[in-house]
Order: structure tokens, then sequence, then C-alpha cells
């Protein structure tokens, strides 16, 4: 057999030697390169046909042989094209000769037309992948043989018009259908993938839920025929379905047909049924107690909130309380005791506390059994408004706030008003007109318990000396009536 480099160059001197006429030399390259493409198509027809031997049958067996489907039709578009290729130039040289050599034209014609059909279907099976859907080529395959040998017997008898009409029909298809797969890859794509996907829902079988054992059917109550397949997994598990067909791990489905079979599917199923109840009975104990957990610590934690918030506002409360004390009480270390009785006096005069007068009042109390402080209060208690306020009212609120309890049992606040005069007459001697006005009140029940208001006069060369005079009237006086009414203090 020649080289495809020699047939090439018998191709050139065929073409030289029929260039103005036939002649024995071009007649004797063209039978050579006729004899050589006769064979070359004979070992492409066998590399085509022996690979189809094997794929077929693997492909009915469900083996994973899609990628080995797409190299076959790569490999047969190829030898289609060299076939086309190397019969064209035969064809073109034997429209010289034809009347003296009619069966190699023939011959090679059928050569081209065999390539020209191997390119049509590698071309149609691409654009149609094969791989997704083999069974279809051995359907092709043999339809294709059928047709033929109905021809050859005469069998079929096809008018000749009628086989070029469906043939043309069938290439122009071919043509317009590759030319758009080209032009469009992706809306092709997703129309083979629409069609692909419609005949699997057609054609695959689908899982039967199965809601309660005892009413699955396995045949029908009409033809009696089986209509439930079932997929039992290595693990004793059981799949049922509509149709027969494979499970997705590649075994076959198989039909409910004996009593113990469909026995062994129920009794699964009801265990199954009886697991998932349990399941669900032991989720929502869980959920139960998930949400009384979630309850219990909503409720931990909202009293701790309202604990916290308490102690805030406790916390507040006292600190604002000792503010408040801070604001009015001076000498806080005064303190009530059990076995003696605590009185805070508070002696003011023109809207400031006058200490002295002060001293000179508890001096007496000291005298009758009473234990005294004249520094309990800041100045502030006067400028603020809360002397007049206990003094006309009582000051009940303000007691229980400046928790005075714990510093004395009663509080004896005075006012003193002083008024002069200068007799011109009697060397300019200056008369002091003195008021003091005190009131007892009981911390505890805060009430008033007592009241004392007297006015006197004094006599003296200065302001200071006729007050001191009138004062030591008042004194003598509020010494006086301290005595007389010493059991009710």
């Amino acid at each position: 057999m020649i080289t495809l480099v020699e047939a090439y160059g018998l191709i050139a001197k065929m073409f030289s030697s029929f260039l103005w006429k036939p002649s024995a030399v071009g007649l004797d390259y063209l039978k050579r390169y006729y004899d050589f493409l006769k064979n070359l198509s004979s070992w492409l027809l066998l590399g085509a046909v022996v690979p189809l031997v094997i794929l077929i049958p693997c492909s009915l067996l469900k083996l994973p042989v899609n990628w080995v489907w797409s190299f076959y039709f790569i490999f047969l578009g190829i030898e289609a094209v060299i076939l086309m290729v190397l019969a064209f130039p035969i064809i073109v040289a034997a429209q010289f000769i034809s009347a003296k050599f009619p069966g190699i034209l023939k011959s090679v014609r059928l050569i081209a037309a065999v390539a020209f059909w191997a390119l049509m279907l590698a071309v149609y099976f691409y654009v149609f992948p094969v791989w997704e859907n083999p069974k279809m080529v051995p359907l092709v395959l043999m339809a294709a043989a059928a047709l033929a040998l109905g021809v050859y017997t005469g069998w079929v008898n096809l008018p000749r018009s009628l086989v070029k009409t469906i043939t043309t029909v069938f290439l122009v298809g071919i043509f317009v259908s590759a030319t758009f797969a080209f032009s469009f890859p992706n809306r092709t794509r997703q129309f083979v993938g629409l069609l692909h996907n419609i005949d699997e829902a057609d054609s695959k079988p689908k899982q039967v839920k199965v809601e309660s054992p005892d009413q699955i059917q396995f045949v029908n109550a009409i033809t009696g025929e089986p209509q439930i397949w079932y997929y039992r997994s290595p693990t004793g598990e059981y799949e049922l379905y509509d149709r027969d067909g494979f499970h997705s791990s590649g075994q076959k489905l198989i039909p409910a047909k004996t009593m113990e079979e469909r026995n062994e599917i129920i009794t699964w199923f009801r265990e199954q049924s009886q697991h998932t109840q349990e399941e669900m009975r032991k989720a929502e104990e869980r959920q139960k107690q998930i949400a009384q957990e979630q309850e219990q610590r909503t409720k931990e934690e909202t009293k701790k909130a309202e604990e916290l918030a308490q102690q805030q506002a406790q916390e507040q409360a006292n600190q604002k309380r000792e503010t408040f004390k801070n604001t009015y009480l001076r000498d806080r270390s005064f303190l009530n005791r059990s076995e003696t009785k605590e009185a805070a006096i508070v002696m003011v005069e023109d809207k400031m506390i006058n200490q002295p007068l002060g001293e000179s009042v508890a001096a007496i109390f000291d005298t009758n059994g009473l234990r005294t402080t004249t520094t309990l209060f800041t100045n502030k208690f006067v400028t603020d408004g809360l002397f007049e306020k206990f003094f006309d009212e009582g000051g009940s609120s303000e007691i229980v706030a400046l928790e005075l309890a714990s510093n004395a049992d009663i509080l004896i606040l005075g006012k003193r008003t002083v008024s002069f005069t200068t007799n011109s007459g009697l060397q300019n001697i200056i008369t002091a007109k003195v008021t003091l006005e005190a009131k007892t009140i009981s911390v505890k029940s805060t009430q008033t318990v007592d009241t004392f208001s007297v006015s006197e006069t004094g006599v003296g060369f200065s302001n200071d000396a006729a007050v001191a005079a009138a004062m030591e009237k008042i004194l003598k006086q509020l010494n006086y009536s301290i005595n007389s009414k010493e059991k009710s203090l």
C-alpha cells in the first residue's frame, strides 16, 4: 500500500497527464490512486466499526463510557473529512474518463457519500450529544440496517423521487441544525437540556412517599400489575418507586411481588413511622424543656434586672438622701441614745442661726436632764426655708428624710426678734424689747408638743447690754417653764 505522500504524488502526475487529453500513463496513475483510496477506506471503516461494537454493549449495560462516545464521534468526523478530501480529486479526474471507467467513478462516489454521511452523523450527534441518551445509537443503526436490507431484498420499494426528497429534507435539516448550533451554541444547549430534562422527568422513576405503611398499594387493583418497585440499601433501608427503572446508585429496581417482600417493606416502614413519631415526641419534649428553661432563665433575668433596678434606685435614693442630709446636717456624730433623751436646738435671728443664743438655751435644758446639741443643722437649713416649714408645719416629711430620729428625740426651735428705743432724757439709755418664740417638736410623731413665747425689755447703755438684760429675764422664765413642765418633756 502506498503512503499518503505518494498518493498526492500520483494525484499531481494524474492531473498533469489529463491536462490536455487522457493518456495511458494517466489511467495507470488513476488506477493506482483508486486502489490506495479503496484500501484506506477499508481501514477507516474498520476503525469506525470496531469501537462501535464495543461501545454499544457498554452503553446498554449503563457503564460510564459517555466521554468515550464523545471522542468516538470526534474520530468519526475526522475520518469522514479525510475520506471526502481524498475522494474529491479522483471524482474530478474520473469525469474525463467516466465512459471508460464507470465502475471506478461509482465506487469513488460511494466512498464520498459514505464519508459525507459519516460527517453529518458526527455533526448531528455533536449537536445532540449521544452520550446523554446512548440507547438511541443502536436504534438509529438498526433502523438504517433494516431499511437497507428491505431495499436490497425488494421488500421495501421506494420511488427514486421520494428517496431523493427524503434525503434532501434530511440533509437540509442537518445543515440547518448544525448551522444554528454553531451560530447559537448557548441556545442550542438550553434547548437540548430542556428536551433532555423533559424526557428524564417522564421516564425516570419517581420515589413514592409513604405516609401510612398499611395503605401501600403494591398492585393495580384493576389490572393486577405491580405498581410499586423498591430499592434496598446495604444497610437495610427501603425506598419505593412508581415504575421500573434504575436507582441513582445504578442498581435495578425490584417489583414487590411476594407477600414476604411486601410484609418486610410494611414492617420496615412501620418501624420508621414509630421511630419518627418517637423522635417527634422527644423533639417536642426537648422543645418544651428548652422553652421551660428559657422561661425560667427569662424569669431569673427579669428578677435580677428588677433587683438591679431596685438596687440602683435604692442607691440613687440613698445618694439623694445623703446629699440631702449633708446639705442640712452639720454634726452627724451626735447620736440618739436609748438611755437618755436628746434634743437638737436651733435658735434663729434675722434668718440666720444665732449660735450663742442656742448655747444659752441649751444650757438650761442640759441642767434639766437633756443631752443637747446646737451644731446639728447648717445655715442652709434656715436659708432654704426648712426652719420655717418645721416651725410652722412640723416638717414631718423632712424629719423622715433627714432621719433625725437617729440624732435626737425632740427638736427645739426658736426665733428671736429685737427692737431698740433710746431715751434721750435719761443719758441716752437704750431699751431693748426682745421676743422669743419657741416650739418643741417630737421627732417620733413629728407633732408640736410644747410652745413657748415671751417678750421682755432690758435697758443698758449699749444695744448688747440692753439685749443681755432682756435675755436674762427670758431665760429665767424659760427655766421656770421647763421645771414646771418637766413631766411633759
